[in-house]
């Protein structure tokens, strides 16, 4: 690895082959949890290591994760005192001194992994929340540092209506509840809208138990929905319309009971040229509360429009 244009050793007990697909999540005030799939005797494993602010391991040794499959998903977020890693269908906690407090295999949270793009791992300093889409149902759970499932054995599904629900992305608000949103076909074949639920923090649907309460549903193609809180119990919610030759980004403000606050369907933000499913929707706060909206194309230029 280098770390500012030098060379640093990561620990002992490493690979010889490959070490490839690094992740990196912010711990304590100023260190960095790398996380990396590291190739033992040709087999993947999920290795992680802490990075002092100088790049220095502060850890004799890298914590492991696990056998990994290439292409299932692997997700780390750090928390107050460690972090929560997701390898393929299991949660592992690791404290900040690189000791796993999961039990050493992890905890599944489903019986086999779903696909990269269809999960989400959000964390708490007392649980770690995975929303995913499988099956085409839309389902959510909560495990604490030690492994306990707060949702039920099987989590909770908040949508099980028919059609194909996915790609999901959710939002921790600050009282604690969950806001999901996520692709919706249930109105028929060459229309993709916009859904929505919220979860309470003990795992209970709270607008619309089972379906989710529509964002969108204009005719076409609307798309990768991403979200974020706004203000005490608002949510902002943004998508992609790819029904023409232009991507069209819209967004919509829900109250606290999941109502719009900009008008049905919502508001258009701005027009980008060219259409296409290899794109990806972004929300983000700025240090002076204004959220960014930006849009990255695979192979290809980032737009961005600025939310006052």
């Amino acid at each position: 690895l280098h770390w500012r244009g030098k060379a640093i050793t990561l620990g002992e007990g490493l690979g010889l082959v490959a070490q490839r697909f690094p992740r990196l999540a912010v711990l304590g005030s100023n260190d960095v949890a790398l996380m990396w799939v590291d190739w033992y005797g040709g087999k993947p494993e999920v290795v992680l290591q802490r990075l002092g602010p100088d790049g220095r391991p502060l850890w004799k040794k890298p914590a492991h994760a696990g056998p990994h499959t290439i292409g299932s998903p692997l997700r780390i977020s750090a928390v107050e005192g460690g972090l929560f890693v997701l390898n393929g269908n299991r949660i592992f906690y690791f404290t900040e001194n690189g000791q796993v407090q999961t039990p050493p295999t992890g905890v599944p949270f489903l019986r086999k992994p779903p696909s990269d793009e269809s999960i989400q791992l959000l964390a708490t300093g007392n649980a770690a929340v995975i929303v995913w889409s499988q099956n085409g149902n839309i389902g959510a759970q909560a495990i604490t540092p030690t492994g306990s499932k707060l949702w039920g054995r099987d989590g909770v599904y908040v949508c099980t209506v028919a059609g194909e629900q996915i790609r999901p992305r959710a939002s921790l608000q600050p009282g604690g509840d969950v806001v999901i949103v996520w692709e919706d076909n249930r109105l028929g074949p060459g229309t993709t809208d916009i859904f929505a639920e919220k979860v309470s923090s003990n795992g209970k649907p709270l607008w619309r138990a089972g379906s989710g309460i529509p964002v969108c549903t204009v005719p076409g193609v609307q798309s990768r929905p991403a979200v974020i809180p706004f203000g005490e119990d608002k949510t902002l919610v943004a998508w992609q319309d790819l029904s023409g030759t232009q991507t069209e980004l819209y967004a919509d403000l829900l109250n606290v009971f999941g109502e719009s606050e900009w008008g049905r369907d919502g508001k258009l933000l701005a027009s980008v040229d060219g259409s296409s499913e290899s794109q990806n929707l972004h929300l983000a706060r700025s240090s002076s509360e204004d959220i960014l909206l930006y849009l990255t194309r695979v192979g290809g230029p980032t737009y961005s429009t600025l939310l006052v």
